[in-house]
């Protein structure tokens, strides 16, 4: 896996579970992303992802990360739209 991060992250971290670190600024990471650079990213916040497009080219998305666990966060939903999500 092709992974975005900074700072104490990278070591022992994420390189330790094997993946390949790029330490991109942020204007880079969805360009990256969408031109398959990069398998994933992390920023800041959820806020800080989607003002920078992170949901334009990502299919999936994970908050808190490990150093982030007294955060809170809100995430709004279309309750039409989910309701109209298969089941599985």
């Amino acid at each position: 896996m092709k992974f975005r991060t900074v700072g104490i992250s990278i070591r022992p971290g994420i390189q330790g579970m094997g993946a390949a670190v790029n330490a991109l600024p942020g204007a880079e990471i969805v360009p990256a992303m969408d031109r398959e650079l990069l398998d994933a990213a992390e920023f800041n916040n959820a806020s800080s992802d989607r003002a920078l497009g992170f949901a334009d080219v990502s299919k999936a998305r994970m908050l808190r990360s490990y150093p982030s666990k007294r955060r809170a966060v809100r995430d709004l939903f279309n309750k039409i739209k989910f309701d109209g999500l298969p089941e599985k």
